[in-house]
């Protein structure tokens, strides 16, 4: 009963693998087509044109280093910048519960250790497994990111744009700690240098923190033993690169995001880039490493079949499925947008894979 048990969900487990593996390359296909048909579509501009002889509508790429940037301004926090975008970056020191686990003579035991660490949403401690470590309530600060429209070339950029591409810290000068001074937030932080805004859970600690090494040691997301649970740090980035690449619908000298084949494409991206990219930059980077993983992984999978001089072509269902994800890089795709093809693929892999699955398990164990 357990032996057929184990070969079902040995079965589900692979069908399962496959399939995805599958998905991973229709998704990863389907997405390289649309972006070639959107390539076609978009008309490459001069930075200084006159936003009149632009057809309102047209999808446009340009780039430029004439760039003219308004103050943006973050007005829970005083703070503004000239620059395309200004994001805030919120993060909380809180006690975080991991678990151990050991077994020993086939009874598993389970062990918890507590670390302080600085994470971007508040922690819950009411259901640590040791009530001695607690995090404090705190107001929570959500992250956000302010806008107000610049200009590139001769062109005005909407806010609902993308802004990406490198950014750098503000450090606030004196006339902007000036501005926090008369915000909102001004009584529960403190500026505490390198661009740091700080806030302490216990009253007059700031001092001791200070001392800390770390302290400014923005790249510490990890373990920080030294601050307290409940204290809270902000810190402000702005992107204002020198050149632009802009991609977008022009619309009376505006450029706006347009949506294609649901996807949104919209951004304004630091230096230069090519068409495609900047096409691309619009899209998800989670599918192609999906893709990337599944191809490593199937190929570890013969690779162990065939060091452990496993057979493994008991149907040839299971080398076309092998073949199809590993060749698909020599194939042009357009068969994944083809959504009858794409199902019929789908439909093959749910009839055919159980059966081979099976064949193989009864083989093995004979």
């Amino acid at each position: 009963m357990n032996n057929t048990r184990d070969k079902v969900i040995s079965a589900l487990i692979l069908f399962v693998y496959t399939t995805s593996c599958i998905f991973a390359e229709f998704m990863c296909s389907k997405r390289t087509v649309i972006i070639n048909e959107i390539t076609k579509q978009v008309h490459q501009i001069s930075d200084n044109a006159d936003p009149s002889s632009i057809p309102n509508g047209q999808l446009v790429i340009f780039n430029t280093k004439d760039t003219l940037y308004n103050l943006v301004q973050d007005p829970d926090f005083g703070l503004a910048e000239y620059c395309g975008e200004l994001t805030r970056k919120v993060q909380y020191c809180m006690w975080t519960e991991l678990e151990h686990s050991e077994t020993i003579n086939n009874v598993t035991h389970y062990s918890y250790t507590y670390h302080k660490m600085w994470t971007h949403r508040p922690i819950n401690s009411l259901f640590f497994h040791n009530p001695t470590y607690h995090n404090p309530s705190v107001e929570i600060i959500p992250e956000r990111s302010f806008h107000n429209q610049m200009k590139a070339g001769t062109f005005f950029l909407s806010d609902s744009l993308s802004y990406s591409g490198s950014t750098d810290t503000l450090h606030p000068h004196n006339q902007q700690i000036v501005q926090f001074q008369n915000s909102p937030y001004a009584k529960q932080f403190q500026f505490a240098g390198r661009g740091i805004f700080y806030s302490t859970y216990k009253d007059g600690y700031l001092e001791t923190l200070l001392k800390v090494g770390q302290f400014f040691d923005l790249g510490s997301r990890g373990y920080s033993e030294w601050c307290e649970p409940g204290d809270r740090r902000v810190w402000f980035e702005y992107w204002a690169p020198e050149q632009v690449t802009v991609i977008g619908k022009a619309m009376n000298g505006l450029i706006l995001p347009v949506s294609l084949y649901d996807y949104k494409i919209g951004s304004a991206i630091s230096g230069f880039v090519t068409t495609r990219d900047a096409i691309a930059n619009n899209f998800s980077i989670i599918p192609t490493i999906f893709k990337w993983v599944m191809r490593a992984s199937i190929s570890g999978l013969i690779l162990y079949f065939l060091s452990q001089n496993i057979q493994f072509n008991y149907s040839y269902f299971g080398l076309i499925i092998a073949g199809i994800i590993l060749a698909q890089p020599m194939i042009s795709g357009k068969y994944c947008i083809n959504k009858s093809t794409g199902g019929l693929l789908l439909f093959s892999a749910v009839v055919a894979l159980p059966n081979f699955v099976f064949r193989y398990f009864n083989e093995v164990s004979e």
